[in-house]
């Protein structure tokens, strides 16, 4: 009698139980708190020395670094893949007694980051303005904001928005975007925190998607998804450095 092979479909009808799901912060975060709770228990009686063991945390940081530069399983992040997988090799060399260094004499190299993210950003933004430039297009198409040590408010109500930049170190910047319009359908806006935050207002019927780096920042969409028809798609990407970002709308 001939086998009879029925796949096997989710209860919700969402898809093949066996199609992968993306790998989210959250599910490694709870794997690895998992894995510790594991390790200790093994170790509390006896059966391995959990110390041995969990100095090679680094080969978890370098294993995540490739997914995110490889866009395995997720959402490609090239910035963070690297920062990753170069810190955890560099981590492991050093538990291995290949290299002697101090992890603190690497700290400049966050400067070099942000620095390579702002001037990548801006090239890429000009890069794009110029592309989709149209004869007799609006001169306040484009979002142009700079603050250091202090705040500011910015209004923005251009019916031909294209993206732009913010950058804040060290203040703050309230960014209103509900009365701009954006025939193209997509923008990017770059930004740059440093200790600083930025507050975001989009319109009700955008979708945001975020791919802003955060190094010991937060990042926080609080939009709700479009009841109707989406007129427009805000990318946001950059760099947060222990500061926060907040989108709204």
């Amino acid at each position: 009698m001939p086998e009879c092979h029925v796949p096997m479909r989710d209860p919700r009808g969402t898809g093949d139980l066996g199609r992968l799901r993306p790998v989210t912060p959250r599910i490694v975060f709870g794997l690895a708190v998992i894995a510790l709770g594991v390790l200790f228990t093994l170790d509390n009686l006896g059966m391995l020395d959990a110390g041995e063991i969990l100095r090679w945390w680094p080969a978890v940081l370098v294993a995540y670094g490739l997914t995110r530069l490889t866009g395995t399983a997720g959402r490609r992040n090239t910035g963070l893949g690297a920062i990753c997988t170069v810190g955890g090799a560099l981590l492991l060399l050093h538990e291995s007694g290949i290299v002697h260094f101090d992890p603190w004499d690497f700290w400049p190299v966050v400067l070099v980051v942000l620095g390579g993210s702002m001037v990548a950003g801006a090239m890429r933004r000009h890069r794009d303005a110029d592309a989709s430039r149209t004869p007799g297009a609006a001169t306040d198409s484009t979002l142009n904001t700079f603050v250091v040590w202090a705040g500011i408010e910015r209004k923005v109500v251009s019916p031909d928005f294209r993206g732009g930049d913010v950058t804040a170190i060290m203040g703050g910047a309230e960014i209103d975007l509900r009365h701009a319009k954006m025939p193209a359908g997509r923008a990017v806006i770059e930004v740059t925190v440093m200790w600083g935050g930025v507050e975001l207002y989009v319109p009700a019927d955008w979708t945001v998607t975020v791919e802003a780096l955060p190094l010991m920042a937060g990042i926080e969409d609080a939009t709700r998804a479009p009841a109707g028809e989406i007129r427009g798609h805000l990318v946001l990407k950059g760099v947060v450095l222990m500061g926060g970002v907040e989108i709204k709308n």
